[in-house]
């Protein structure tokens, strides 16, 4: 009799283990599923290679119309990179190309598919803004914000087919380092010839004096 009380016993706590085993914990949340990165080796317009996008050596001097302070900005190199962009469901790479220069205002812009982008950065923050969009002829998407020019002169020099481009950066985290808007105005094979930005509604024009385009 006893040793039948001892194999009923142990048939109850082997039921009773794996009823333990095959129930999930109340509580129990689903693991999270994981998503990969996405990659877009995106390929950069041929135009905009050709025509904004600059060898070492090309440099731009420009005019502050209203301090008449002169500044030159030269290219010190070509970067090409992959620009992470964080977004719901994964990571983003895009395919970028840009001029790295020396300058003491704003004039940096990165090349990623038919768009130009206007890049402010910091030791803090970065920002990227697009500008304009370019078509596979080579010519700016005109829109409410880009106004054209047949010709546009900048004291006695003369420039055909120039796009003016506004900007305003939705978020300004740092407003005594990044304009609060502004206009650039473009010009294909030569890039920005004039520049007008706005600090905490103050204005700054900056003009081209004179350049090399290598």
């Amino acid at each position: 009799m006893r040793t039948k009380i001892i194999i009923l016993l142990s048939l109850l706590f082997l039921a009773g283990s794996c009823k333990e085993k095959n129930e999930p914990p109340v509580n129990a949340q689903p693991e999270p599923e994981w998503v990969p990165p996405k990659f877009y080796d995106t390929i950069i317009n041929i135009h905009l290679l050709h025509d904004y996008l600059f060898e070492p050596g090309t440099y731009w001097v420009y005019k502050d119309s209203i301090t008449n302070i002169i500044d030159t900005a030269v290219v010190d190199s070509i970067k090409t990179y992959l620009h992470v962009d964080g977004n719901v469901g994964g990571c983003y790479f895009i395919k970028c190309a840009a001029n790295m220069k020396t300058s003491t205002f704003p004039c940096r812009y990165l090349l990623a598919g038919n768009s130009i982008y206007l890049f402010l950065d910091s030791y803090y923050y970065s920002y990227y803004y697009k500008l304009a969009t370019v078509q596979d002829n080579g010519i700016i998407y005109p829109d409410s914000t880009n106004i054209y020019y047949s010709t546009y002169t900048i004291d006695t020099m003369a420039f055909s087919d120039v796009y003016k481009v506004f900007y305003k950066p939705e978020n300004n985290f740092w407003p005594n380092y990044f304009p609060d808007s502004g206009y650039y105005y473009f010009k294909a094979g030569i890039g920005i010839i004039k520049s007008e930005y706005y600090f905490d509604g103050q204005k700054s024009v900056y003009e081209i004096l004179s350049y090399q385009i290598n």
